[in-house]
């Protein structure tokens, strides 16, 4: 029998390139395992902008987002990695 792995809710802030002129932010909430495990769901899921990804940042929740506090992991594409911020 396997053990069923229990996700947590993250709140997710996706930024675009400048595609013409301003950058498009996406704020969701998304359940995975981990924050970094969020940042993958996303990269995998994402269709693909005109301008591409430019930041991926993962917070407890909205609340810690709006205070300004330190994401729990984010993703930029150089140099494509994972940064933990715990």
């Amino acid at each position: 029998m396997k053990k069923k792995i229990k996700k947590k809710e993250y709140f997710v802030v996706i930024k675009s390139y400048p595609a013409p002129i301003f950058p498009d932010e996406n704020n969701i909430y998304i359940e995975a395992i981990t924050p970094e495990d969020a940042i993958v769901r996303i990269r995998n899921g994402h269709g693909g902008h005109l301008s591409g990804l430019a930041l991926i940042e993962v917070y407890k929740n909205a609340d810690s987002f709006h205070k300004i506090k330190s994401p729990l992991a984010i993703w930029m594409p150089t140099p494509n990695k994972i940064k933990k911020s715990r």
